[in-house]
């Protein structure tokens, strides 16, 4: 009785070890989950003020308004965080590994549906309330899915083909194509931060440090080492993956918008970046000089 006292008084029910141990995996991912949902809103309301300055002074120093990498950045790096964190506490509580991956799993989820449905509520008061240009919020290519006109075909049309000209004023914005967009973008994010996360843990820090140097040297050098018939294969690529359908070259490259692709991306990364959790975190143990901060 004193036990069961005990769990009750910490939020938790003397319903069996399992669903203990499920409980205690939730309550400690829901913290994570109001962070990066503050850091969101955080950095939505200073690009509000970097804009709303920019505008007094002219347009001199306004932002960038594509707030979707930012945001995408935020979320990885949350996501990462709590799958490196996250593991100490929670295996001496007794929650199995399983319990971890599918956990977080469900906090990536929802940290992705909060941090999307802010950006809509704001992008839909900034543009349908405020109307001032200088502080609208651009979501980049999420916002390119909502505004084009087929974008919910399965086959869609490039506006060229249609008007014989580029240059086509764009419809309203579809605010719920848009909040799917942008929880896949958000989904993707988190799921490779997970990911990355678990490797870090394993990797520890002078094998983190490597690994950053070595993707920098990749990175500085990959416009060098790779032909350019290659770079331009793998742009595209990334560019479906991410809703884009795109033809011609260099200047004259045209674009056609689609959520069928990104969401089924957003399917296969989940999948394999859950599965690449599970199986970096099967031998994971827990070594106190490394994850004392957990």
């Amino acid at each position: 009785m004193g036990d069961r006292g005990l769990l009750r008084g910490v939020g938790i029910r003397g319903d069996g070890p399992a669903r203990r141990t499920r409980r205690i995996a939730w309550m400690r991912e829901r913290r994570w989950i109001a962070m990066g949902v503050v850091v969101a809103v955080v950095a939505l309301v200073l690009d509000m003020l970097l804009a709303g300055v920019g505008h007094l002074l002219g347009g001199i120093v306004a932002p960038d308004h594509d707030m979707l990498y930012w945001l995408c950045s935020f979320t990885l790096a949350t996501s990462a965080v709590a799958s490196w964190s996250m593991f100490r506490f929670l295996i001496c509580q007794g929650v199995s590994r399983r319990t971890i991956v599918t956990t977080q799993f469900a906090g990536n989820a929802c940290i992705a549906a909060a941090v999307g449905a802010v950006l809509t509520v704001v992008a839909v008061v900034d543009i349908v309330v405020i109307r001032v240009p200088a502080w609208q919020i651009f979501v980049g290519r999420a916002e390119m899915i909502a505004r084009y006109p087929y974008t919910l075909s399965w086959n869609p049309r490039y506006l060229s083909d249609e008007f014989g000209r580029t240059a086509v004023p764009m419809p309203r914005i579809n605010w719920l194509v848009l909040t799917l967009a942008v929880f896949a973008f958000l989904m993707m994010a988190a799921m490779i931060g997970q990911t990355l996360g678990e490797l870090a843990a394993r990797l520890q820090v002078r094998g983190v440090l490597a690994a950053l140097a070595v993707a920098f040297v990749v990175a500085l050098l990959y416009g060098r080492l790779v032909p350019s018939g290659i770079r331009d294969t793998v742009d595209r690529l990334l560019a479906f993956m991410m809703g884009v359908y795109q033809r011609g070259v260099g200047m004259g490259r045209e674009s056609a918008y689609s959520l069928w692709p990104l969401l089924g991306s957003m399917v296969v990364v989940s999948l394999l970046c859950g599965t690449a959790s599970w199986l970096l975190i099967r031998r994971r143990e827990v070594r106190p000089g490394i994850e004392a901060m957990a």
